[in-house]
């Protein structure tokens, strides 16, 4: 009885110490599961608030989701992508400069070790060629054009913020809608008695010859129209992104242009490639995920459109206009020449 009094004692005592040693901590973690029941069932919600079926309701949300979430970011970040292109001319100066200052460095270094008549060991700015000088430079104008960039608050790293935010939201849309309309397979839309649906007025809240939009669209419509919403999204962006290259080509003092494909042309083809892979999910997912689909992309290209035209990022001589449909105002002068 003592033994084991002592011995419970102890082990409390133990415990005491233990903890203070080593401080129990919270741990939080994110279950996705629970988060994309959480959303459906607000989803549900406004869906019963509102009295909006369906087909009016996930295109309202789509549109809704995106001003308040990532049209703010793209503003800020076309702002961002503006100033990073009025900076390039001051970028563009410090080239020759640099290019100047450091072959003279290398001359008068080569000067004086030719007046000492081999009496001393060359340096290494005496042994530098033209290829060395222009490796130097390269490297000296990135870092001062990062260190730019940082004191205006435009770095570059601050371009993956938008996709950073955009990404989960499309994901958790579709998981949302996924779950709401009980798409675990094609085979849970084959046969109704695998298909575990969550909301029943999907049956019949459709739009026209898609009344069920639980089910998968017969006639293949929807997927065609996404595929081409996609495909026209992604060569715009990718027709701004070569304007943007040819501006920031411009901005360095670069007459050549390289015909070597870059990552962001790799980056375009695979998107490209994509779009094959999301029409053939289209045709085999419900009709309530295809239209939300293409209501994400429709956001996108009008999104882009309209602040290509009113914030267009930059001017281009060689192109003969700014990014954007607008011609350039009267009086006004090109950011690089």
């Amino acid at each position: 009885m003592n033994v084991t009094l002592r011995s419970s004692v102890f082990s409390s005592q133990l415990g005491i110490r233990v903890c203070t040693i080593f401080p129990l901590r919270r741990h939080f973690s994110l279950d996705p599961t629970a988060l994309v029941e959480s959303s459906t069932a607000l989803l549900q919600s406004v869906h019963t608030a509102s009295g909006l079926p369906w087909w009016g309701l996930i295109p309202l949300a789509t549109f809704s989701l995106r001003a308040m979430w990532t049209l703010p970011l793209a503003i800020w970040q076309r702002r961002r992508l503006q100033k990073q292109n009025e900076l390039r001319p001051v970028i563009a100066a410090m080239l020759p400069i640099l290019k100047l200052n450091l072959a003279e460095l290398v001359a008068r270094s080569k000067r004086e070790f030719a007046a000492l008549k081999g009496d001393a060991i060359p340096s290494d700015v005496t042994g530098m060629t033209s290829d060395h000088i222009t490796l130097l430079v390269v490297k000296e104008r990135r870092a001062r054009q990062k260190a730019l960039f940082r004191t205006h608050g435009c770095q570059l790293w601050k371009n993956a913020l938008l996709p950073v935010f955009q990404i989960p939201l499309w994901i958790l849309m579709s998981a949302t809608i996924r779950h709401l309309s009980g798409w675990q397979s094609y085979l849970s839309l084959q046969t109704s008695q695998n298909q575990q649906l969550i909301d029943p007025t999907l049956f019949h809240e459709g739009v026209f010859w898609m009344q069920d939009l639980s089910a998968i669209d017969s006639m293949g419509v929807t997927p065609i129209l996404l595929g081409s919403l996609a495909l026209l999204n992604i060569e715009w962006n990718a027709k701004s992104l070569q304007m943007l290259k040819m501006s920031a080509q411009a901005g360095t003092g670069s007459k050549i242009r390289s015909l070597r494909p870059t990552a962001v042309d790799a980056l375009m083809n695979v998107s490209r490639l994509s779009v094959i892979f999301l029409m053939t999910m289209a045709s085999q997912a419900p009709a309530a995920l295809t239209i939300y689909w293409m209501c994400s992309n429709l956001f996108s290209l009008a999104q882009n459109v309209v602040l290509d035209s009113l914030m267009p990022i930059g001017y281009v001589k060689d192109t003969g206009g700014r990014l954007g449909w607008r011609k350039a105002k009267e009086g006004s002068q090109p950011l690089a020449k």
